[in-house]
């Protein structure tokens, strides 16, 4: 209102952006950061088998965070064989991706087998959270990892989980067919496939 006008303040959107994502990284280093920290110390102090990691840049800002407690592990340990790794989860108020593992047990209901949050979507992350979680299930790797094709995740996999096939998501396939293919015949012979 000063300046009338945003076009007239001297700063992109762009800008705005990057000066909000700063402070953020300030703001959860500064409190938030520490009070989750403490928390899942003290849910680890309480249970011998809860396990959880942070990770921190240099001016040791929280870049990565996972956990799980005991009951995700003993999931992983019955029913581990295919992981479902996504990121697509940004409802945090710092938008920061929820990157859970889940799985389906023998009822075929969801369970999961660990959460992460990280603040960068590249292979450094999504690698250290790879590693960190095959820390947690005793380096016992799934047969098969279903994502939804995000490159920088599967080039982690490919580094940390080598001999782990990496699958397409059928969501996300169907939702791609849809989008790009515009014979409805063949799109609805595919469709029926994922049903």
């Amino acid at each position: 209102m000063q300046y009338d006008g945003y076009d007239k303040v001297g700063y992109t959107q762009r800008d705005l952006y990057n000066f909000c994502h700063r402070h953020k990284q300030g703001t959860i280093s500064a409190g938030d950061a520490q009070t989750v920290i403490r928390h899942l110390r003290e849910r680890e102090r309480r249970d011998a088998d809860f396990f959880f990691r942070s990770m921190t840049d240099e001016q040791g800002h929280l870049v990565g965070l996972f956990w799980c407690d005991t009951q995700c592990l003993l999931d992983y340990a019955a029913f581990g064989d295919v992981v479902v790794f996504d990121s697509t989860y940004k409802t945090n108020r710092y938008n920061m991706p929820l990157v859970p593992f889940i799985g389906v047990n023998h009822h075929y209901r969801t369970i999961i087998f660990g959460c992460g949050i990280i603040s960068h979507e590249n292979i450094e992350s999504y690698a250290w959270l790879l590693k960190t979680f095959t820390e947690a299930i005793a380096q016992k790797h799934p047969i098969s990892v279903i994502t939804d094709g995000d490159l920088a995740m599967q080039r982690a996999i490919s580094v940390v989980w080598p001999n782990s096939p990496h699958r397409l998501c059928g969501w996300h396939i169907e939702v791609n067919l849809v989008r790009n293919v515009h014979n409805d015949t063949l799109k609805d012979a595919i469709q029926d496939f994922f049903v």
